[in-house]
C-alpha cells in the first residue's frame, strides 16, 4: 500500500485523485501505524515546509521516516523535505539528499512561477520510464535546489541550471506538480509506485 502523507489535505487530495485513477491502492494518512505499514510513502507538496516539519515531529513521523528504508517520493515541497538544510536553516530537512534549498527569490526566479517547461534527463531514472521529454511539466515552487550529483533531471532558468528531479537510493524527489503535469505526471507516479 502507498501511504500518502497528510500534512496538506488539499495536495494530498490532488495525488490522491491521481493514483485512484490508476486504480493503485493507497491510503491519505498522518497516522504512525500507517506509516509503518506502508511499502511506499509520497510526501506531496504543501504551503509551509516548516510547519510541515513541526508537524512531522509533533506526530512522531520525522525520526520515522529518517529510519526507514522504505521508497520515499518528495513532490515539490516535499522534495525541499527530503533535502538537509531549507533555505538557511541547517539541519532541519530529513537530510536523505545531503543539499541546500534556496529561496527561488535569490536567483531573481519569483517571476516565473507558475510555468510550464520541458524538462532534461541527466542520469536514467526508472521514475522517467516511458516519459514524453518533448512535453512540457507544470511548476510552481519556492524554493529550489540547483544541479548537483543526486540531479537526474533539470531545468533552466536564467542560466540557472535548477533541479528538475533528485534520486539517491530509494529517495526519489520531483520539483514538478505531477497532477498539473499530464500524463507525464501520472506515468511518474505510476512508475514510482510499481517500483520494486
Amino acid at each position: 500500500m502507498v501511504l500518502i502523507l497528510n500534512y496538506d489535505r488539499d495536495e494530498a487530495s490532488k495525488i490522491s485523485g491521481i493514483l485512484q485513477n490508476l486504480n493503485i491502492e493507497h491510503k491519505v494518512s498522518f497516522s504512525e501505524t500507517d506509516l509503518l505499514k506502508a511499502s511506499k510513502i509520497i510526501l506531496p507538496d504543501g504551503k509551509d515546509a516548516i510547519q510541515v516539519i513541526k508537524k512531522l515531529h509533533l506526530m512522531n513521523l520525522f525520526s520515522m521516516l529518517k529510519m526507514l528504508k522504505k521508497p520515499i517520493l518528495g513532490i515539490n515541497m516535499g522534495m525541499m523535505l527530503c533535502c538537509e538544510n531549507i533555505i538557511g536553516m541547517e539541519k532541519v530537512g530529513l537530510g536523505f539528499f545531503p543539499l541546500n534549498t534556496e529561496d527561488c527569490k535569490k536567483y531573481n526566479l519569483a517571476e516565473f512561477n507558475p510555468f510550464r517547461s520541458k524538462i532534461k534527463l541527466k542520469k536514467e531514472s526508472k521514475l522517467f520510464a516511458n516519459v514524453d521529454f518533448n512535453q512540457e511539466f507544470y511548476f510552481n515552487f519556492h524554493c529550489v535546489v540547483l544541479e548537483n550529483e543526486f540531479t537526474t533531471t533539470t531545468i533552466e532558468l536564467k542560466n540557472n541550471i535548477i533541479s528538475s528531479s533528485l534520486e539517491y537510493e530509494n529517495v526519489y524527489s520531483i520539483l514538478f506538480k505531477p497532477e498539473e503535469s499530464g500524463k507525464n505526471g501520472e506515468m511518474v507516479l505510476k512508475n514510482f509506485c510499481e517500483l520494486i
